[in-house]
Formats: C-alpha cells, structure tokens, sequence
C-alpha cells in the first residue's frame, strides 16, 4: 500500500528531496495549536524518515533533518514575527530575519540528531535527546515540543504519566514504523496509535472529586492593544477598565489580572490600591506589575488583600533571553567589559525562584507568569503541593493567529502533567479556567475586554510525573542511544 510512494521518495535527490522534506516538516507544523492536525503527523514522519533512509552520507542525512526541522518551526513558530510589528516601522525589517534565524538555529539541532548512521531507532532516540536538549541547554526553549500537538485528543492525558516528551518519543516511533511502507508496518503503528488513544482515554476517565469549600473566582482581560497600553493617554483608560471589570456583578473570593496589568509601581501608590480594593467588594486581587528594588527592576505578580494590603509578591526568575533580559550583560561584566555592561543592562532581573503563595483568604497556588508556563518543572512551585496553577500573561506580543493558542495549549498540559486546575489571566486572550485533565471549563476569547467568572476546580492526586519529572524518559531515550549504538537496529534500506 505504501510501498511504491516511499520507494518514490526514495528515488529524490539533490534540492527536490530538500524540498520534499522541507514541504514535510510544514506539514507537522500544522499539528500545533491552533490547527491541531495530528493526522500529518503520520503523513510528514514517514515521508521524513524514508527521505532518510535512502540518504547515505553523513552531511546528506544532516540536510535532510535540518531541512525537516526548518519547515516544521518556521511554520510552529511564525507568530515569533509578531513582537517587531508591533512598532513595524523600526523593527518590521527585522521580524523575518528573527523567524529564520530561531527555526534555523533549532532545525540545527534536529538535523545533529539525524546525522548517525545507526538506524531508525538511533534516530528515534537521538531526536528525542535533541527534543531534551532544546528543553533544558541555555535556559531551554520547549515551545512546538511534537508531544504538544495531540493537546485536542485524548492521547494528551499521557502527559500525566510520560510527560510530553514521552508522549513524543510515542509520536515519532509510530511515524518511523510506518515508514516500513508495508502491511506488517501499517498494522504496528495502527496499534501503538490504538494503544496510546485508549490509555489517554483510560486516564482521562472518571469523576472529579469537590472542593470541601466553592471558591469562585473572576478573571479581567482588559483587551490592552500592546502598543496603546503604555501610551500616557491610554493608561488611564485601561486601568479603569480593569476596575469597571473587577466591581460588576457578583461575589466572588479573588480577582485575577494579567501581566503588568498596571503602569504604576504598587508599593509607591497606595492610593491606587485602595482603589483596587474598593471595587473588588472584599476579594483578594491578584495582578501583575513591575516591581522596583535596590536597583533592579522585577516582572512581578502581587497579591492585594481586601484592607488593600500587598499581602505577597512573586517576582518572575524564568526572563525571556532578548526579551526581557540582554544575556550578555553577565559575561561583559566577568571579562571586565564594563563599557558594553552599561549598554546592555536593560530589562529586567531575575526572582528567587519558583514558589507556592498561600494567604489567609486564598487557597495555595504556584504563580507562573507569561513564559515560565511552557516549563513543567515550575509548575511544581516550591514546599507544600498547591492547589492550582495560576498563570497570568500578556499574549497581545504574540499576535492574533498562533501564539496564544500554543501559549494556551503550554499551560493546559502543564494542568495535566501535575493533575491541578489552572486559572489563567491574559491581557488579550485567551484567558480561561482548565480543570486537571486539562479542559477548559470556561474562557474568554481572544480579542475581548470583559470578565470571566467561575468556580476553582478541584485538584486531583500528584500524578505520576509530577512525581518523576522528565527523569523517567531521559533514561528511557538515554538507553535506547546507548542500545543502538552498540547494535544498530537495521530496517529495510536503512544499514
């Protein structure tokens, strides 16, 4: 059945097979939020790994995985061009240079992991530490992770147990069977799809406990065009917004606001505080803003207790290299080059850390804010397990196509991979409530002003990985290279 289109694969060579595995890794690209077409993963995997096996030079099988990553992020990852046009006039120029440079520089590390010659499951294992490797070396990058594109089926409460690494070391065996181009390949793949579909649905089973005590929350997104919400003629606006938003209707225990939802420093306006307090009719309100200390400036998240009290404050330790922070600022400063120090000491510094904020009114939760969500590692917060993951984030820098669908998708699956709910606050959208089998129980589109009222969803036991981490599948892929290293593991034309 697949015999004759692989063997035609098989037969290209030179720019047409580039092409070919280029135009493949855009397919898979399509599998990511807000598509979510995991099927190409079972058309672009086979077409990858047959191109693959019918390269025999090293530097060959590295231009085929590079070119196969290259079509994959630069479609993934094409909201990256949003942040420069949000004032195009002096950084549009630099938007494409900016997408090709972060897909090629990614692809750079898919196409290492291609490069051995030891067979299809070296290069299953190899791409699945390359998928490691991006996640954690310098300061980690695990956006588009191929695990992240089953976030609409069940296949994704997997995650509970094998993390979204696992979940795509799964995806990319399943694709490299099928590749066989024959029935015994066809039938193999079909059950290990069969499998993982029926474990998804088995974990995603089942009733969820109640909370001992409703806690009903309410989200703000104010809808704050990036380049108007620190306009002086704006700020106002938006800020009364926010507060038109947290008095209506309703009672609820906690009022939630997004990233740098304010202009002005909390601890220095006191008065503006108490204005918060006052519309929030009694509820603790949680809200993000900067935070200015002994020099260095913080993206904070605060909580603001009913007498308009700060009653916490979490200050983000994840920054966002060249976003938020210039990493050659450090390594200036050690060398002695204080003059290129002073240029490059812009943005912000980092927190203490990960932790868990509990108040005498609101139930212990971990703070994550913005880009530290695509991380499974914070979601833990720090000491006492918390009762739900709260993430407030500002996704008007990420456009209106994928961004924040993949950002939503982030955070859903870190929902899962814990087994808490998570509330989420975005300035533009989508803000939403997801219980811990990552559902969204209620949530406010993207592109809307307004507020989102309802009830905290219960927490579920610690799963597994929130038990294991990502320890359990480093091992398992860090065996298998060592396997197959030592007795490479030959399939049709590969070997």
């Amino acid at each position: 059945m697949l015999a004759r289109p692989m063997a035609a694969l098989a037969g290209l060579n030179g720019w047409r097979k580039m092409i070919a595995t280029f135009l493949a890794g855009v397919a898979m690209g399509f599998t990511q939020a807000p598509w979510s077409l995991w099927p190409l993963f079972f058309v672009s995997l086979p077409i990858f790994f047959g191109l693959l096996g019918s390269t025999e030079s090293k530097r060959g099988r590295f231009g085929v995985g590079w070119a196969f990553g290259l079509g994959y992020f630069c479609l993934a990852l094409s909201w990256i061009v949003e942040p420069f046009m949000i004032d195009a006039a002096r950084y549009g120029w630099m938007a494409p240079f900016a997408l090709a440079g972060l897909a090629g520089g990614l692809a750079l590390i898919w196409g290492v992991a291609s490069s051995p010659r030891g067979g299809v499951l070296q290069v299953v294992a190899f791409l699945g530490l390359a998928e490691l490797f991006r996640a954690y070396a310098l300061t980690g990058f695990p956006w588009a992770l191929m695990g992240q594109g089953w976030v609409e089926t069940p296949v994704i409460q997997l995650v509970s147990v094998i993390g979204v690494h696992g979940v795509g070391l799964l995806t990319v065996l399943t694709g490299a069977i099928l590749a066989g181009g024959n029935l015994r390949g066809l039938a193999v793949s079909g059950a290990m799809l069969a499998a993982m579909w029926g474990g998804g649905l088995w974990l995603g089973a089942g009733d969820f406990p109640d909370r001992e005590t409703a806690f009903n929350v309410r989200i703000v997104q104010p809808n704050a065009a990036q380049q108007l919400k620190w306009l002086p003629e704006f700020q106002e606006m938006f800020f009364q917004r926010l507060l038109e938003s947290t008095a209506a209707e309703g009672s609820v225990d906690m009022v939630i606001w997004p990233e740098t939802a304010v202009n002005f420093l909390p601890d220095r306006r006191p008065d503006l505080l108490a204005e918060v307090a006052a519309a929030a009719h009694g509820a603790d309100v949680v809200f993000g803003a900067r935070h200015f200390q002994d020099g260095d400036w913080f993206n904070s998240l605060f909580v603001l207790d009913s007498q308009g009290e700060i009653a916490a404050r979490y200050d983000k330790h994840h920054l966002v290299p060249f976003g938020e922070y210039l990493p050659l600022n450090d390594f200036a400063n050690s060398i002695g080059w204080r003059a290129l120090a002073d240029v490059t000491a812009l943005g912000f510094s980092e927190g203490d850390g990960p932790q868990t904020i509990e108040t005498p009114s609101v139930p212990a939760f971990s703070p994550l804010i913005c880009y530290e969500a695509v991380f499974p590692v914070y979601a833990e917060g720090s000491g006492k397990r918390p009762e739900f993951l709260l993430q407030i984030t500002n996704d008007a820098w990420f456009g209106n196509l994928s961004g924040p669908y993949q950002h939503l998708a982030q955070a859903r699956i870190r929902a899962i991979e814990q087994g808490l709910p998570l509330i989420r606050a975005a300035n533009t959208g989508v803000s939403a409530i997801v219980n811990a089998r990552g559902q969204v129980v209620a949530q406010l589109p993207l592109g809307v002003a307004g507020h989102l009222d309802g009830v905290l969803p219960a927490a579920l036991v610690p799963t597994i990985y929130a038990r294991t981490g990502d320890w359990l599948i480093f091992a398992v892929l860090g065996l298998l290279a060592l396997a197959t290293i030592r007795r490479p593991f030959r399939w049709g034309k590969w070997g």
